[in-house]
């Protein structure tokens, strides 16, 4: 039960921290409401009909009638108006301040979490209550405040003809254990269907994403995909029959206890007194009969208030797990170096899930200015290197920065140090220029950008359909620009050439280019970037020529290093890797061989 309130606390003091009068005018106006509409609908009612038995004149009730109606018509104006002007527009800014303390968070955790699929679930649940969770909790109080409101003028009122009415009332307190399993079963099966749904929604997402487009006409996947739906969808149908027979037994037993039972009762005694014994007016027979019954609908109400007070608190924890996850990646407070090499001292580094590290015993040196080439087989273990760089993830042993240990910086400030263009990169359904910022474009920054785009070679077709202003991908507009995988990488590509770096890392960006344009791109990139350090990994050799020193990374060890000259003149591994690369794009040209 602490749990609970503190849940339902951590929400309201968001609330309050968006809006301090949100929530005592929220209650404020509930209150305002349920007394008027209680006198109103019951206390003029017993009014009316007692002075009609006592002989009262027209006028006289005309004139109550009259300021009941109006004091209820005047709470219900204000009501609106609060609700329509006020209130609504608050929901929003209350959701909107949820969702950017669960990005802020998600921005912070390590990439390691987005690869644990019971983090994600939590993720991916802490979303799916941030827009609407804190009012549902604020409305759930104001609901229990309102019954509460109810509750005591319903009794008092009940208890002033005769207080025997009032056991009846209280009869539905029994459906207590039944509506708090009803609601833990309700909640357990939600749990258990969300988790189902996400992976239902799978082919959804895919069908839709012009990423899959082309193999799902060309293979049986999308045979597979819809009885994978289909699967997930029977998963789902099962278990709503697994549950639903318990929780329609329980609903059954609240209504015979909470509704059908207290309205036989009050109705046969309150009958019995008026018309047997005449004990009571009609008046008062009409509003017992109306006010008990009213009172028992109260105290189910606030049964389903109070559990789903609980409730909430149930989908709160999820939420507060994800947001009270302390990320293992923190921010050191030492400020940068002015300048300096980035060396790995004996790093090793095991994926969670993985039996053996990718990474062992890794040493190496990154000089400021220097071009340095990371080569090896794929699966070597050279972007799992990088993601160390930039502190994606953190290892054994020690990466240094001008000699002080890495960890010591703000993880921002020391990613803002690098430009980094990824094998994996994705373009934004934002401008042309916001992919190469990848922030909000800045007032004046148009020449630079276009000067970037210039240089990575993509501007000629930007600037054909819209320039810096291109929306790219359709997603949002049907007139966006679609770039071939060549053309998206120079736009990705773009970004380094905007940005001042001390270093820029370069994770096999130039799949999709051919060798020579591939070269071409390495030989300009580098030459712009004279006056930074560049890191580039790549699996075609041709590129390594231009480093000025190669690493080889060999199951997850540094099993070479040196120049291009020096390390073809060792003739090890890259030695042997290049010549086999060299033999497919060497041509004959006049008896003589080229490369």
């Amino acid at each position: 039960m602490r749990r609970v309130v503190q849940n339902n606390l951590y929400m309201l003091k968001i609330i309050h921290s968006v809006d301090p009068w949100l929530i005592p005018l929220r209650l404020f106006m509930t209150v305002l409401v349920s007394a008027t509409y209680f006198l109103g609908s019951t206390y003029l009612l017993q009014y009316a009909l007692n002075a009609v038995g006592e002989g009262k004149g027209f006028f006289d009730i005309l004139w109550m009638a009259i300021l009941f109606v109006a004091l209820e018509l005047s709470a219900d104006l204000v009501n609106n108006a609060f609700w329509q002007l006020y209130y609504e527009k608050r929901r929003y800014a209350v959701g909107q301040q949820v969702n950017l303390k669960i990005f802020a968070h998600a921005d912070k955790v390590e990439l390691a979490c987005y690869e644990n699929p019971e983090f994600f679930d939590k993720f991916v649940k802490a979303l799916g209550e941030a827009d609407d969770r804190a009012m549902n909790v604020l409305d759930n109080v104001a609901g229990i405040l309102w019954c509460v409101v109810d509750l005591v003028l319903c009794v008092s009122l009940v208890a002033s003809v005769h207080p025997v009415f009032l056991l009846f009332a209280l009869i539905p307190l029994v459906t207590i254990p039944l509506r708090a399993k009803y609601q833990k079963g309700v909640h357990d099966k939600d749990m258990e269907i969300r988790r189902i749904d996400r992976r239902k929604g799978y082919p959804h997402r895919v069908f839709f994403v012009a990423d899959y487009a082309k193999e799902l006409r060309l293979t049986a996947m999308p045979t597979y995909l819809l009885k994978y739906m289909k699967d997930a969808s029977e998963t789902c149908r099962r278990i709503h029959a697994k549950k639903g027979g318990l929780l329609t037994l329980l609903e059954c037993g609240c209504i015979v206890f909470g509704n059908v039972l207290p309205t036989v009762l009050t109705t046969v005694y309150a009958v019995w007194r008026t018309v047997v014994q005449g004990l009571m007016g009609f008046g008062d027979c009409f509003v017992v009969l109306n006010t008990t019954m009213r009172i028992s609908g109260v105290l189910l109400d606030s049964l389903d208030e109070f559990m789903n007070f609980r409730n909430n608190a149930r989908y709160i924890d999820t939420m507060r797990e994800f947001l009270e996850y302390q990320p293992k990646i923190t921010d050191g407070d030492a400020p940068l170096p002015e300048g300096g090499d980035i060396t790995l001292h004996h790093v090793t580094f095991q994926y969670e899930s993985a039996s053996a590290p990718t990474l062992q015993n890794i040493s190496m040196t990154f000089g400021a200015g220097q071009r340095i080439a990371i080569v090896g087989a794929n699966g070597a273990g050279k972007s799992t290197l990088v993601k160390l760089l930039l502190r994606l993830y953190d290892a054994e042993g020690e990466i240094t920065y001008g000699g002080v240990p890495i960890k010591s910086f703000d993880v921002r400030e020391w990613r803002d140090m690098f430009a980094a263009v990824m094998q994996d990169f994705h373009l934004f359904a934002v401008s042309a220029a916001e992919n190469v910022t990848l922030s909000r474009r800045a007032e004046g920054d148009e020449e630079n950008i276009t000067r970037a785009l210039q240089s990575s070679g993509i501007w000629d077709k930007l600037y054909e359909n819209g320039g810096l202003d291109a929306c790219m991908t359709r997603e949002f507009d049907p007139a966006g620009v679609m770039l071939s995988g060549g053309e998206a990488q120079k736009l990705a590509i773009a970004h380094v050439y905007a940005k001042k770096n001390r270093f820029v890392i370069l994770d096999e960006p130039s799949s999709a280019l051919d060798p020579i344009a591939e070269y071409e791109m390495y030989r300009t990139m580098l030459d712009a970037c004279a006056d930074c350090g560049v890191i580039f990994i790549s699996h075609r050799l041709s590129s390594a020529v231009l480093a000025d020193k190669i690493y080889l990374i060999d199951g997850g060890r540094v099993a070479e290093s040196g120049t291009h000259e020096q390390l073809m003149a060792h003739d090890g591994i890259y030695a042997d890797m290049f010549r086999k690369q060299a033999e497919n794009y060497q041509e004959t040209r006049g008896g003589e061989v080229s490369v």
